[in-house]
């Protein structure tokens, strides 16, 4: 199995041949957060979202969290079982995902 990069240290992803940095915009009712992970572009976008919340997520209690994520490239939906890589949706470094959730409840 290939094996992918989430990297928030402080190299830049231009400098590390092969990989790209993707910003990504987490946003709830009680949680926002703003990070640069640098990627392989070949990772499958649902590989990527599986990454992100096992990173990202990990303290927020997984059963509070809706599990309808939304995913959002320049205003357009990326659905979370899309199996095309980064690349071939288009990222480039210095791309904004956004990612929207809401807790159960609220």
């Amino acid at each position: 199995m290939k094996s992918y990069v989430i990297d928030e240290g402080d190299m830049q992803a231009e400098n590390q041949p092969g990989l790209i940095t993707i910003v990504v915009k987490i946003s709830g009712i009680v949680y926002s957060n703003v990070t640069s992970l640098k990627m392989d572009p070949q990772i499958p976008f649902n590989l990527f979202c599986n990454l992100i919340k096992e990173t990202m997520f990990s303290s927020i209690d997984q059963k509070n969290a809706d599990t309808n994520f939304e995913y959002f490239k320049q205003g357009e939906v990326i659905l979370e079982r899309e199996q095309r890589s980064l690349l071939d949706l288009g990222f480039k470094s210095r791309d904004v995902l956004e990612i929207k959730f809401k807790l159960k409840g609220g």
